[in-house]
This record gives structure tokens, sequence and C-alpha cells, in this order.
């Protein structure tokens, strides 16, 4: 008797341990993590892709956008974690948002990867919706009826373009180079806010005649996009992405690699593209 209940429980511990994980993770992410706004800047610059609610974590909205954001992230593998807009200090409301249009924010998602703050939702969001924008800002998909980037006709055709006497940013990349690709809803989003031009070339899709003629146009790359520290001729080949500004058929300043957002919006402003 002794025997087979010293059996029993043997069994029931051996049950109990190979469900505490399962038990652990269920009943674990029920609730969103809390951060302090420490734990939120650090949460950014790990390089972690997380999304990051931010408003008031104790009205009945909050428990319905931490159910979404629970199923995101057993979908996507994606951090979601939460930021009491409450606790927040008007200096930390200020760093936080440092953006003129969401200034009076009071709820939304924060979209960050990279080491920073790719997108800021303003408002709720229904399961669908947060859907897509995960895989715009996550996944890279642009939606056909969103894509505001432009592709040249052909290499005369870029020849007029880049000879305005207007600024015109161009990103030569690679459909199968990652920060290629991570860049191109940035730079999308920026052309779709401030209606501007920004021209893409890809050299893997693109026309290879075409293309090496606009490698040929004797388009120079300033010395601080290059490994030398010498302006180099395009044709004589680039890391990607590379991102050229041109005013009168001259490069007037350059991105090497990709940017996030706000900082494309800095580099947009100082060679003169947008206020």
């Amino acid at each position: 008797m002794k025997g087979k209940l010293k059996n029993l429980i043997i069994t029931l511990i051996v049950v109990l341990v190979l469900l505490l994980p399962i038990l652990i993770d269920y009943y674990g992410d029920k609730s969103l993590e809390m951060l302090t706004y420490d734990n939120y800047i650090t949460e950014v610059e790990s390089g972690v892709s997380s999304i990051i609610y931010y408003g008031d974590t104790e009205n009945d909205d909050f428990k319905n956008i931490s159910k979404t954001l629970l199923s995101m992230n057993k979908k996507f593998d994606i951090n979601v974690k939460a930021l009491n807009y409450n606790d927040l200090n008007e200096d930390q409301i200020v760093e936080l948002l440092d953006q003129e249009e969401l200034k009076d924010l009071k709820t939304g998602l924060i979209f960050a990867k990279h080491r920073a703050v790719e997108y800021i939702h303003d408002g709720d969001v229904d399961q669908k919706n947060l859907e897509a924008l995960i895989n715009k800002y996550f996944n890279n998909v642009i939606l056909e009826d969103e894509i505001a980037y432009k592709k040249p006709k052909d290499a005369n055709a870029y020849k007029k373009i880049i000879n305005s006497k207007n600024i015109v940013m161009t990103v030569f990349g690679r459909s199968n180079c990652t920060w290629c690709v991570d860049f191109k809803p940035v730079y999308n989003d920026i052309a779709n806010k401030h209606k501007i031009n920004v021209y893409v070339f890809e050299s893997d899709l693109d026309n290879e005649e075409e293309y090496e003629k606009v490698m040929k146009l004797g388009l120079k790359i300033p010395k601080n996009c290059t490994d030398t520290g010498k302006a180099e001729d395009l044709a004589d080949g680039f890391g990607t992405p590379l991102t050229l500004f041109t005013k009168n058929g001259k490069v007037i300043d350059c991105i090497s690699g990709y940017l996030p957002r706000k900082s494309l919006e800095a580099k947009l402003k100082s060679v003169g593209m947008i206020e």
C-alpha cells in the first residue's frame, strides 16, 4: 500500500512538473507587463521589436486592447507592454511624444524597433487593423494603394528628374537587403506624410541595362557616405541602402544605411525638402 501511494505521489509530482511551464505560460500572459518611464526607454533602446500601449491602464478600454495585444504576442512573437499615461510627468510626456501632431495624445500604440520609435498610432485599434500595422512596420508589408515612393521609367527620365531645380531624394537598394527592406516603410510613410517625391532603384529588380545607365550618369557619393572618406563615383559601387539628395543634377547630401523616422525627417529638414 505504501509502495502504491509512493508511486502515485511521484507520478503526481512528475505531472505537475510537466504542467508547470504550460500553466505559467497560460496565466502569465493574461496581463501586459507594466513599464515605468525608465523601463520604457530601456525597452525602446534594446532594439527588440515591441508594441507599447500608451494611455490610462485602469479603464475598460485598456482591458480590451490588452487582449488584442496579447493575441498578437502569440501570433507574431512581438513584445507587448504598457505604459500608464497617468504615471508620467509633463517633461516625460513631451520627451516621449516629441511630435507636434501627437502633443495631446492620451491613448495610443508605440511601435519600436532598431533602437527607435518607428511609429505612434493615435487611438485604439481592433485586431484586423493591428495585424495590418504589424505587417507594415515590423514585416515591411506595404499595401499597393499606400505606396508613395516612385520608380523612374528609365535612365533618361531619371536624368530629367535630377536635373530639376528641386531637391530630389533617391534611395538605391536591393530587394534582398534587410536594411533596404526595413527602410522602405519609413521613407514611404514620410513621402505620404509630407507629399514629397522619393525615387527608388533596386538593382536586382530593375531593368539591368537602364540601371547601368543610371550608374553612369556621373553622380558622386559624398565622402561622408563612403568607406574611404573620399567622394566616389556611384558607378564604382556602394553599400545599400544608399540615399542621395540631388539638385540641378548634383548630389548635395546623402544617407548611408537605414534611418528611423525621426532621424530621416531631421535630415529632410536639413537639406530643405521639408519644413
